[in-house]
């Protein structure tokens, strides 16, 4: 069976909760949804200490999290976007990928049949974060993430914005068929 990771990365059960649960209850498969708020994350020690042990010292839930991103079939990143940049938490879990990164020795290229969604949700309606998102992608990379879609979910003020937004939820059915296929 298929096994796809959902990370939320809202400190709250909003919009991205909403949206990290929609992905859970129409994906046939194994889901295992991680809410950044619910887990204990370290910063990274910037030690290099992974370069020589291939592996991070700090063993705490982003350690298990990235161990299973690299191992997973798909992935989601569903977070709502702060000041124009993902909030504190997400980037803390994601400079933990540092550990995965070493050119000194081999390492894999990214798999283009291994395909990361990112989803931003944010109140504003102009705005076009797909510079952060590509980002995202390219850091998703050293786990060997070759592939991505973004979906951003704008005008989501609300709390509740997505659930009453059938165009988002469009937007994210699709997301979810192009992931899983």
């Amino acid at each position: 069976m298929a096994k796809y990771i959902v990370i939320n990365g809202s400190t709250r059960k909003g919009n991205s909760y909403a949206i990290a649960n929609f992905i859970k209850e129409k994906i046939d498969g194994d889901v295992e949804i991680f809410n950044i708020k619910d887990k204990e994350i370290g910063f990274c020690q910037a030690d290099n200490a992974c370069k020589a042990k291939d592996e991070c010292i700090v063993q705490d839930d982003a350690y298990d999290l990235i161990n299973d991103l690299e191992e997973c079939d798909g992935a989601f990143i569903i977070t709502p976007i702060f000041f124009g940049r993902l909030p504190g938490m997400v980037d803390a879990l994601i400079d933990r990928f540092y550990s995965k990164f070493n050119p000194a020795k081999e390492m894999k290229a990214p798999d283009e049949s291994k395909k990361i969604g990112i989803v931003f949700s944010y109140g504003g309606g102009e705005a076009d974060y797909t510079p952060v998102a590509e980002h995202v992608a390219f850091e998703f990379g050293v786990l060997r993430f070759g592939a991505h879609k973004n979906v951003m979910c704008s005008e989501n003020n609300d709390p509740k914005g997505f659930e009453s937004k059938d165009d988002q939820q469009s937007q994210i059915n699709e997301l979810i068929s192009w992931v899983c296929e």
